[in-house]
């Protein structure tokens, strides 16, 4: 399994994961405060970042880091089916709501019913999960999916954000990582027996089908 170097760096750094936790965590929020769809925003952009509140010197840190271009972790691989989480940052225009205090991306859809602030040049950073499934190719932006699931478990993302923030003050709560994994899968075993072809039951079968889970643990 190879991941570019340059991410695998950047998400090595703890500031940037609580940058993207917050974003994160406020975007979600803003889907359900403002009733908009949140079909394929941003996860992040330079003014949202300012309006968070972060300092100009993180934020540019932030981006500078990062090159421009499309990066993949692996998530899952078995026969003809595989995931990945997709990470794409570029540079282009942006629209933003005011969402309280925030000011925050929006995609095309949602702009078309909301007052937006336009900005035509602004870093971006979108976060999808792709798939190729029997031939059939599957991308839906990670807000759009976490809305998705938070609207039939209430609280499942403030859950999942608070314990990678844990686990970022405390790396020995990665010890247990394997399991909370299983119990998640455990969960959602009949819907997930309708995409995947095997289904992770113990940690053997998590370090074939989920590499990645790999290079987390080893890191922690």
């Amino acid at each position: 399994m190879n991941i570019d170097k340059n991410l695998l760096e950047w998400a090595g750094k703890k500031r940037n994961i609580e940058v993207l936790v917050k974003s994160f965590r406020e975007i979600v929020n803003c889907c359900y405060s403002e009733r908009i769809r949140c079909t394929d925003p941003p996860i992040a952009s330079t003014g949202f970042l300012y309006s968070l509140g972060f300092y100009q010197y993180l934020i540019r840190t932030f981006w500078s880091e990062l090159p421009l271009g499309v990066y993949e972790i692996p998530l899952y691989k078995y026969l003809e089916t595989q995931f990945a989480i997709e990470i794409t940052h570029e540079i282009n225009s942006a629209r933003e709501i005011r969402c309280g205090k925030y000011l925050v991306p929006v995609d095309e859809l949602d702009a078309r019913s909301k007052e937006t602030v336009f900005t035509p040049r602004s870093h971006l950073l979108y976060v999808r999960l792709s798939g190729v499934v029997e031939g059939n190719v599957i991308k839906i932006n990670i807000v759009r999916l976490a809305k998705l699931i938070e609207t039939y478990e209430p609280g499942w993302v403030n859950s999942i954000l608070d314990s990678i923030l844990k686990a970022l003050n405390d790396p020995s709560v990665l010890v247990d990582l394997e399991d909370k994994v299983l119990q998640e899968i455990d969960k959602r075993k009949l819907l997930l027996s309708f995409i995947l072809p095997r289904i992770p039951k113990s940690r053997e079968d998590l370090f074939k089908l989920v590499p990645i889970l790999r290079v987390i643990t080893a890191r922690g």
